[in-house]
């Protein structure tokens, strides 16, 4: 019974805190310590049908998917030590579900196997006509927005796996005027107001922080254009959402940007402040990454790395 359950995690609280035990202490989520993949693009991330609406619904009988050149998909996979040999892979397709996974559907397409370096991974994206028509009926917003396949892909074997899923959207080419997302540029970087390009490594040394300022280039947060269901259209503004990580250290904020789309004024500053602590001891580069998302499945991402020096 839910109550007995509710109970038991009671009991086993005040256990843990009568026997002095410590509770499970997680690391941040922005810091990198293991083997992770931090995100995957689909190239593009959205692709347009050329269908109709058929008394407002979608007609996907007449759908010729041959004519569609389908996305290609890559991750990025990364661990603290640096680069990573060649890592046993494989991807399935199927609808959308809260898993993220496609073990439990029943309809859905195998994208393939292999085994390759995380950066030389593609996945070619295939979909037929069940597959695309259980997509639709898993999403109500289907109707409006597109059709969104989930990906499932899978690194390595047995409890080493990892996990990822990534939806590629099939859109449509109304309202009048609307254009296939495309993903993001790869922004700049300002660290302490100086350009940081790919071959600097700025020094930190313990206790000092660093201001790190995201600038997206001129006109690549783009404008897009969404029917509703009452047959209007609504206009939109892409706003970057940036999300930082780092093998050591600490931003304030790990995640900057982006649109609360119930707020439409809220315009959260893009930089963050990344500092090492005072009783860090070691030397040596520290890894780091940022991903850009513009929040409706375009993904692009920058890596670089800081020097941490010790007085």
């Amino acid at each position: 019974m839910i109550l007995d359950r509710f109970f038991t995690v009671i009991l086993l609280g005040i256990v843990f805190l009568i026997s002095g035990c410590n509770l499970p202490q997680f690391e941040p989520a922005h810091l990198v310590k293991d083997r992770r993949i931090l995100a995957v693009r689909a190239e593009p991330p959205e692709v347009h049908l050329n269908i109709k609406l058929n008394q407002g619904k979608l007609d996907l009988s007449s759908i010729n998917l041959d004519k569609i050149e389908m996305p290609s998909l890559s991750l990025l996979l990364v661990e603290p030590a640096g680069a990573i040999g060649p890592v046993a892979w494989s991807a399935v397709a199927c609808p959308t579900n809260r898993e993220f996974r496609c073990d439990g559907e029943a309809t859905k397409m195998e994208l393939g196997q292999g085994e390759d370096k995380p950066e030389d991974i593609r996945i070619k994206l295939k979909v037929n006509q069940s597959l695309l028509m259980a997509c639709a009926k898993a999403d109500p917003l289907a109707v409006l927005s597109g059709i969104a396949v989930q990906v499932s892909i899978k690194i390595g074997e047995g409890e080493e796996a990892l996990y990822a899923s990534k939806d590629v959207v099939f859109g449509y080419p109304f309202p009048a005027g609307r254009t296939p997302n495309t993903n993001p540029d790869s922004t700049k970087l300002q660290v302490d107001q100086q350009e940081w390009k790919s071959n600097m490594k700025p020094v930190i040394e313990p206790g000092q922080k660093m201001k790190i300022d995201p600038m997206p280039r001129e006109n690549s947060q783009e404008a897009y254009q969404l029917a509703t269901f009452s047959g209007s259209t609504e206009k939109f503004q892409e706003r970057f959402k940036y999300i930082f990580y780092a093998t050591a250290g600490k931003f304030s904020p790990a995640k900057t940007g982006g649109r609360d789309f119930l707020e439409e004024d809220t315009q959260d500053p893009f930089h963050t402040f990344f500092a090492i602590p005072k009783e860090y001891k070691e030397s040596g580069p520290i890894r780091f990454w940022m991903i850009i998302d513009d929040q409706r499945g375009g993904i692009n991402w920058l890596e670089r790395e800081i020097e941490v020096k010790p007085r």
